[in-house]
């Protein structure tokens, strides 16, 4: 809680309202009070404009000659509709096959491309090799022609030491421990 909130007057509580009791007498007074205001008090009806009825076009018989025109009208329509969507559909595939075509030239270019990039890598290290190739070729005739002559390997004798008189062995003295009561140092004075 802030300090305001403990500071503050507390909130004073909602006042109950009186429940109205009413009894079933008193609503059904009401309820036929209420119907007959609503009865005496016309309602203003609204104004109903006459509307004229739609002229209905009479319908003649259809003759022989029409009746056959319009088959021909619809047999050429559906002719024509079918030979748009043979088109249409024509035009897709193409479509289609130039998008696929498309596709395919440019990964072999992107193919050759990258064999081309790979086969002047390649060409510049097989200059390289050949390049060290022949300077090792120079370098291993120009060491032939400063080798000097072989020269007589001398044997070294080898002189081993003459064996030295072993040396007395040197037994440890025997440090003696004191008894009883004394610094541990005493054992140290003799």
């Amino acid at each position: 809680m802030s300090n305001k909130k403990i500071f503050e007057d507390p909130e004073p509580e909602a006042e109950e309202k009186p429940k109205l009791i009413i009894s079933e007498d008193d609503l059904i007074n009401n309820l036929d009070k209420d119907i007959k205001e609503a009865e005496a008090t016309p309602e203003p009806e609204p104004e109903v404009k006459e509307e004229k009825p739609k002229k209905k076009r009479t319908k003649k018989p259809m003759t022989e000659e029409r009746r056959q025109m319009l088959i021909d009208n619809l047999a050429r329509g559906r002719a024509k509709s079918m030979a748009n969507r043979k088109k249409a559909a024509e035009a897709k595939k193409i479509v289609k096959k130039t998008k696929e075509d498309a596709i395919n030239k440019i990964i072999e270019d992107d193919k050759k491309l990258k064999e081309t990039k790979l086969m002047k890598e390649d060409n510049k290290m097989l200059e390289e090799f050949n390049e060290m190739k022949s300077m090792m070729k120079t370098l291993m005739e120009e060491n032939k022609k400063l080798k000097a002559p072989k020269l007589e390997t001398v044997k070294e004798e080898v002189i081993e030491p003459e064996p030295q008189p072993p040396k007395p062995q040197v037994v440890p003295m025997r440090v003696a421990k004191s008894r009883g009561i004394g610094s541990r140092w005493s054992k140290y004075r003799r």
